[in-house]
């Protein structure tokens, strides 16, 4: 399965992070398939909001520990790898020229996605 799964609906697309199992923490893969979809996005103009959700009960908790403790460089390699991945999908979230909905169900930790234009708790 594919860490980050994109769906469309008319002028709207859906960003799930798709690692419950994980509760959607973050590993380098993850930012990278985010971050494509994020350019792919902003290049539809068919599109006019994305809205990111988490699979399961929780948005995301952040950097993967286990991903970042078992790197085969270490973990300050692992760290550094997915921090700069993070950081560039939040330079491309502050900068996207299209409304982004944060839809957070459950638990939303380690700064992950911040700034987007509306965050939308959910009951679940």
């Amino acid at each position: 399965m594919n860490p980050v799964r994109l769906e469309q609906q008319d002028s709207l697309a859906w960003l799930h992070l798709q690692r419950p199992e994980a509760c959607n923490a973050f590993t380098r893969e993850m930012a990278r398939e985010l971050l494509e979809h994020l350019f792919q996005l902003r290049q539809d103009e068919s599109v006019k909001v994305v809205a990111i959700t988490g699979e399961g009960t929780m948005f995301s908790v952040g950097g993967d520990l286990k991903w970042i403790s078992s790197h085969p460089q270490g973990p300050s390699t692992a760290f550094h790898e997915l921090a700069t991945r993070v950081r560039l999908c939040i330079t491309e979230i502050c900068r996207f020229p299209k409304l982004i909905l944060a839809v957070i169900n459950g638990s939303a930790a380690g700064g992950v996605l911040p700034r987007p234009g509306l965050r939308l708790p959910t009951d679940g």
